[in-house]
């Protein structure tokens, strides 16, 4: 199993199929959209719940050799309306029951649904892509909180991404020699420290159990080895479940 979300789960061959599914797509809607081929540094936006298709769609955009931008749906619509914007993003990887809600409003013909019982992955080939994409090219971008100004976006190479990745886990190993990788995927996709919680379970062969701080089961606590969570959430699960997070690597941030 590489990838679990409540009662859902998918295995690594699946997962890798899937997305390969959904990158083709990508890059075909955006031919045929823009007339040109999709080149490096092509800015996709995500606008995705927490849900097996957001790791689906973050994987498909990288293996289509774009970079993802991923938006919170509970955005109100004049952020939503100025990285759209900014980024001058052709396609946005949504879900229906987000695009059927009435409170944001994003241009229907930018919106690629990507849920599970799409047609995408019963017709599109499952066999893995050309590589597209280079180092020195973009991985993501994350957007500031716009606290002092405009929102900025944060451009991320894939060569610091990778990078980061290989360095933590290489610390695991020789500093904890810890062999087990698999996440508590609990932090929104948003904040750059996202990343960490799909990245690391899948160059390890671990899995990644996508939650949310509002529910954690004991059973989630008992079958990760590594969560990542700010201290009065840490601090929160420790009264609710004593002693249950003892043998977990606990990372700290904010």
């Amino acid at each position: 199993i590489a990838l679990a979300y409540k009662q859902q789960e998918l295995t690594y061959k699946e997962l890798n199929q899937k997305s390969n599914q959904l990158a083709r797509h990508i890059r075909a809607q955006y031919e045929q959209r823009t007339k040109k081929a999709l080149s490096s540094d092509t800015l996709i936006a995500l606008y995705l719940d927490r849900s097996l298709e957001m790791i689906i769609g973050i994987l498909a955009v990288l293996k289509a050799g774009a970079a993802y931008v991923p938006m919170d749906n509970n955005y109100p619509q004049d952020r939503i309306d100025y990285i759209l914007e900014d980024t001058q993003a052709q396609i946005i990887l949504s879900q229906k029951h987000l695009t059927d809600r009435t409170h944001a409003q994003l241009p229907k013909n930018k919106i690629i649904h990507i849920d599970l019982n799409e047609e995408i992955y019963k017709s599109e080939d499952k066999s893995n892509l050309l590589q597209y994409s280079k180092t020195t090219d973009l991985a993501y971008v994350i957007y500031t909180s716009g606290t002092t100004g405009k929102p900025k976006g944060v451009m991320v190479e894939h060569t610091a991404f990778s990078q980061f990745i290989y360095n933590f886990n290489d610390y695991l190993l020789e500093k904890i020699n810890l062999i087990q990788r698999n996440v508590l995927c609990l932090t929104n996709y948003v904040f750059d420290i996202f990343g960490l919680e799909y990245a690391l379970p899948l160059i390890t062969g671990g899995r990644i159990t996508v939650s949310s701080i509002n529910d954690i089961k004991e059973a989630y606590l008992l079958n990760n080895q590594i969560i990542q969570q700010t201290p009065s959430t840490l601090l929160h699960l420790v009264n609710y479940y004593p002693d249950k997070l003892s043998n977990i690597i606990c990372l700290v941030g904010g």
